[in-house]
């Protein structure tokens, strides 16, 4: 008896810590985005910001959680950070202030150090739009390690069509 009870201790406990992991990334990204990365795990990149992948104002060794452009639910609207292809051809981030357009011509009007730009972001520039912007700690670098292998080894299409 005071076997079983060690051996559901110990159940217990093992299964509360490699859960500890999916239960931090859903707490900071949501439920809606953490379920999402399963079904569309291509749809989602992962970077860690340094100063020369990207021109931005994100504090450098900070991880950036990104919902691509081809994303099928892909929604840009005021107020969300985007990274894009300026044209001179480096990566950048910026916040939308306004948009127009319609469909496949909308136009993004977008901050730089929060003066607006007066030449227009295109749908086709844009990589897509920041979900999340998480600080480099080691809890933080082993939840997204942890989710980051999930999402790319686990198939939920799989699991829910048996």
């Amino acid at each position: 008896m005071k076997n079983l009870k060690k051996s559901i201790i110990k159940t217990i406990i093992f299964i509360s810590l490699t859960s500890l992991p999916f239960i931090s990334i859903t707490n900071t990204i949501g439920i809606e985005t953490f379920l999402d990365s399963f079904e569309n795990s291509d749809k989602y990149i992962i970077i860690k910001n340094n100063a020369d992948l990207i021109e931005s104002n994100i504090e450098k060794e900070k991880y950036i959680i990104i919902q691509k452009s081809t994303h099928p639910k892909f929604q840009l609207e005021k107020q969300d950070e985007i990274i894009h292809i300026k044209t001179d051809g480096t990566l950048t981030c910026n916040t939308i202030y306004e948009t127009s357009g319609v469909g496949y011509f909308k136009k993004y009007f977008i901050l730089e150090n929060n003066k607006p730009l007066n030449s227009p972001v295109y749908e086709s520039q844009i990589v897509g739009k920041i979900v999340k912007k998480l600080d480099n700690n080691l809890w933080n670098q082993i939840s997204i390690k942890t989710w980051e292998t999930s999402i790319k080894n686990l198939n939920i299409h799989a699991v829910i069509s048996e």
